[in-house]
C-alpha cells in the first residue's frame, strides 16, 4: 500500500480524521495521512492498540475490530495476506462505518496484486 492509496482511501470517508498502516510484529507506523498533523504520540497509541488487538500468532485474532467512544470510532482492518500489516483509522462521532472494511479490503487487495 502506497501513501497515495491511503490519502485517497481517507478521503473517501468525509468523517475520516486519520488512517495508518501497522506492522504489528514490529509496532511500527509504516504510513499515515491524517487531515491535521497529530503528535507522534498519537500515531504510537493506535499502533499499540493496532497491536493489542492483532497480536502475531494469535488464534483468534479478528479481521476487523471497532473501538467506539464519545469522541469518535478507532476502526482496524488487517490484511488477509500479510498477518503483521493493518490499517487503522480514527473517525469522528457519528461516522457511517458500513463501508470502510470493504473499501479497506480491496485497498489492500490491488496492492498485494501489485497494482
Amino acid at each position: 500500500m502506497t501513501r497515495d492509496d491511503l490519502a485517497d482511501l481517507r478521503r473517501d470517508f468525509a468523517d475520516c480524521e486519520m488512517l495508518q498502516l501497522v506492522d504489528v510484529a514490529a509496532r511500527t507506523v509504516l504510513i499515515s495521512d491524517s487531515i491535521s498533523r497529530l503528535g507522534q504520540e498519537h500515531h504510537d497509541a493506535l499502533c499499540a492498540q493496532a497491536a493489542a488487538l492483532f497480536a502475531p500468532g494469535a488464534v483468534d485474532s479478528p479481521g476487523c475490530a471497532l473501538l467506539a467512544s464519545p469522541t469518535g470510532t478507532r476502526v482496524f482492518v488487517a490484511s488477509q495476506l500479510d498477518a503483521t500489516e493493518v490499517l487503522c483509522g480514527v473517525f469522528a462521532p457519528g461516522a457511517d462505518l458500513s463501508m470502510v472494511e470493504e473499501a479497506t479490503r480491496a485497498v489492500f487487495a490491488r496492492s498485494e496484486a501489485g497494482g
